[in-house]
């Protein structure tokens, strides 16, 4: 099995796109911990830790197919979703 853009886009174009998608990591993690961490004096140390725990989730788990995530989007959590909603309504409507 290959993913897409490995086999569309080879060489300097592939490159371009992994940079830009680390990069965006990179970039999102830096933004959480000033966010929530800004306070620390370890403020680079933190982002480098959460940079490489980020990282090594990537790269450990499998990535899944869209199609598969569309069916469990769709088949599986959004009929427990509806449910809790109303599960839940219907118990702050009786209590009230």
């Amino acid at each position: 099995m290959v993913s897409g853009f490995n086999v569309e886009y080879s060489g300097v174009g592939f490159a371009i796109i992994f940079m830009a998608e680390y990069g965006f990591i990179f970039f999102l993690r830096y933004l959480t911990v000033v966010i929530f961490l800004w306070n620390r004096k370890i403020l680079i140390f933190e982002v480098i830790i959460i940079r490489i725990f980020i990282i090594l989730v990537r790269g450990s788990f499998p990535r899944f197919r869209y199609d598969k995530l569309i069916y469990l989007a769709w088949k599986g959590i959004l009929p427990v979703i509806l449910f809790l909603l109303i599960f839940v309504g219907g118990i702050i409507i009786y209590l009230s």
